[in-house]
């Protein structure tokens, strides 16, 4: 029972944060060069050092020029299943849809835990 009870607080906290920090994102009014964000399936497009193309987790991800979206759409992305097709956002678009993600999980969650 203690641990549930750790697991639905911990969750609590950690998608408080990332509410804070795409509400944070989403109050920032410039205009951008890099303002694309890609996804392929579960994961964001990111660089490493070495400026070869990866996938992470993050919850900041990094934003693309067009000229970088246009490259990384000519890279191939598989999984087990096949190939997966990247998906371009506007990074305000994609930081609106994980705001509104976290929001609804949090509240499913205090339900949870109430």
């Amino acid at each position: 029972m203690e641990s549930s009870k750790n697991f639905y607080s911990d969750s609590i906290v950690f998608l408080e944060h990332k509410i804070s920090v795409y509400q944070q994102q989403l109050s920032h009014t410039m205009l951008e060069k890099c303002n694309f964000i890609i996804e392929v399936g579960f994961l964001t497009v990111s660089v490493n050092e070495n400026n070869n193309i990866i996938l992470e987790n993050l919850i900041c991800p990094v934003q693309f020029t067009q000229e970088g979206v246009d490259k990384i759409l000519e890279a191939n992305f598989t999984n087990s299943e096949g190939t997966i097709k990247p998906v371009v956002y506007f990074s305000r678009d994609w930081y609106s849809n994980r705001l509104q993600e976290c929001e609804n999980s949090l509240e499913l969650l205090k339900s949870q835990s109430a």
